[in-house]
Formats: C-alpha cells, sequence, structure tokens
C-alpha cells in the first residue's frame, strides 16, 4: 500500500504504485474514431500516464 494525500488528509490505497520507468501493464484506451490502442501502439513513445481516482 502507498500513502497519498488527499485534500490536505495522509490516505492508503490499496495496491502499490509503479517506480518511474516501469514497464505499463497491458491496457487498452479507446480513441476518438473509436478504435482500440493498446502498449504495442505506443511502443517507441515515452508516456506519462495520468490516472484520477473515483472522486
Amino acid at each position: 500500500m502507498a500513502q497519498i494525500t488527499f485534500k490536505g488528509n495522509p490516505v492508503e490505497t490499496s495496491g502499490s504504485l509503479p517506480g518511474t520507468g516501469s514497464e505499463a501493464p497491458f491496457f487498452c484506451l479507446v480513441k476518438t474514431d473509436l478504435s482500440e490502442a493498446g502498449p504495442a501502439d505506443f511502443a517507441s513513445m515515452r508516456m506519462v500516464l495520468n490516472i484520477f481516482p473515483s472522486l
């Protein structure tokens, strides 16, 4: 578990945060043309995934 700050209060998350430079797990995104994109589509690029928890 990792501890993050939410609205100034410490919160424990479930699971663990990935390390910097670690390989992303498989994911599937829907592009604006409704086709799918996955890790292979971004293989030659550096990615920054900005994930927001449910609020």
